[in-house]
């Protein structure tokens, strides 16, 4: 089976050596490496092509600045592979994921996607540490991975999955209005459309953390929190069309719950629209969220009164 690993790039000249590198020496051979410059101001491209120029299996396309998800939508429109790896340009990943992942794959249907290990790292891949994580096992429903995830149990990095191209296709394209939770929302419609997910031990995956990586996910103004919550909303569609289930929705609403708590005081009329989606999911009353503290003071004076004396607190 021929794999794709796509890989959007956008500035990333200081690690992107490595990262293509490690897609090179993956012990599978039969793999492709697409490559797509998002209107990069550095010299990205150019460390590209200076490795096309020894390996034919890496082809490069450019497109103006259109963001991350457009760039992984032209780099599977290029593709031909029969399964699908997506890989940032300052990631790393181990030699034997690829085929440690596909070996696992051909002992089961088309519609199993492939996770594996991941672990952060700043400096080089040594510093990466890979700790037990409750999702990291295999889930014969998908969905129930999602619900757990949705709940608070962990998550997981883009470049983990290794899924087939007719998953990719069934799921459709990457959102490219969202400028967050990108990946959740993406593989939240892979999984909803999933017969199993394997776990593989062998596949690591090295996330590099970056300050800029860390001031996306803070997501500090309202522009960014928008799409957060319509990464929220997007799934509760795709979801509750797969599964109109309690258990379904009471993971949604812990998403849109925790989206209250983390905007109460910043953005009010987003909280007014995410506490529309819980009582359209059927919730009339908002359940206590959040951290320990927090929760033992809620239980209380109750939720809402709860994040009115914080935000209260915050301002003095």
């Amino acid at each position: 089976m021929k794999v794709s690993i796509l890989i959007p790039v956008y500035n990333a000249s200081p690690y992107l050596s490595e990262t293509l590198e490690s897609a090179l020496n993956q012990t599978y051979s039969n793999c492709e490496i697409i490559a797509v410059d998002d209107g990069s101001e550095d010299d990205s491209v150019e460390v590209i092509e200076s490795i096309m120029d020894k390996h034919k299996n890496v082809l490069l396309f450019k497109q103006d600045n259109k963001g991350a998800c457009a760039a992984r939508n032209l780099a599977f429109q290029k593709s031909t592979g029969d399964l699908i790896l997506y890989l940032d340009g300052d990631d790393i990943i181990s030699e034997n994921k690829v085929e440690a992942q596909v070996d696992l794959i051909l002992k089961h249907d088309e519609y199993t996607v492939i996770s594996g290990q991941w672990g952060r790292f700043s400096g080089t891949v040594n510093d990466a540490s890979f700790p037990v994580r409750f999702l990291d096992k295999d889930w014969e429903d998908p969905k129930e991975w999602l619900i757990n995830s949705w709940k608070g149990k962990g998550m997981a990095q883009t470049s983990v999955w290794l899924t087939p191209r007719q998953l990719v296709i069934k799921a459709g394209p990457w959102n490219e209005k969202l400028q967050v939770n990108q990946d959740g929302e993406f593989f939240g419609r892979v999984l909803l459309n999933a017969g199993m997910i394997k776990y593989c031990r062998e596949a690591k995956v090295y996330y590099r953390t970056l300050k800029e990586k860390h001031s996306v996910s803070k997501i500090l103004n309202e522009s960014k929190a928008e799409s957060l919550l319509l990464s929220y909303q997007l799934l509760k569609s795709n979801a509750l069309k797969i599964e109109n289930s309690d258990r379904m929705k009471e993971a949604l609403l812990i998403r849109f719950l925790s989206f209250i708590y983390q905007f109460y005081s910043k953005y009010p009329a987003l909280v007014r629209e995410a506490r529309k989606e819980i009582i359209d999911l059927g919730f009339s009353k908002l359940p206590i969220y959040g951290g320990r503290y927090f929760k033992l003071i809620a239980s209380l004076i109750g939720f809402e009164n709860t994040l009115k004396m914080r935000s209260y607190l915050l301002k003095y």
